[in-house]
């Protein structure tokens, strides 16, 4: 239920991003995105967006992989900012962070509502 949300609100949001990305590289002087970042964003975009208009199961793992995919790139951004598409812009990295978790842990609730709707029917 919630992972639809959280799919259409980050991807609407990884589109954005990209298409500032392409158009003008940086938001003021917190965010640099580079032109390999605008492609991944664009990617986990548009995976978003079809995930929240498939079925709710495959909402649900589409939510576990991308922010389980946001999480890590964020972590990785922060402690290995030296490898490519791996910034280490503080809010960027943060941004990625909060987004990641919010997935997995919408994944893990429509999951066990899921569960429970199922054991008491």
């Amino acid at each position: 239920m919630y992972a639809r949300v959280y799919n259409r609100l980050v991807g609407w949001l990884c589109l954005a991003a990209a298409a500032v990305g392409w158009l003008f590289g940086h938001i003021g002087d917190y965010m640099h995105i580079l032109p390999l970042e605008s492609c991944i964003l664009l990617g986990f975009g548009v995976l978003a967006l079809l995930g929240a208009r498939s079925r709710l199961r495959y909402t649900v793992a589409v939510a576990l992989v991308l922010g389980i995919a946001l999480f890590l790139w964020g972590v990785d951004g922060s402690f290995q900012s030296h490898l490519p598409g791996a910034t280490a812009e503080p809010l960027e990295c943060a941004l990625r962070i909060i987004a990641g978790a919010w997935g997995v842990y919408t994944a893990v609730e429509d999951t066990l509502s899921w569960r429970r709707r199922r054991l008491t029917a």
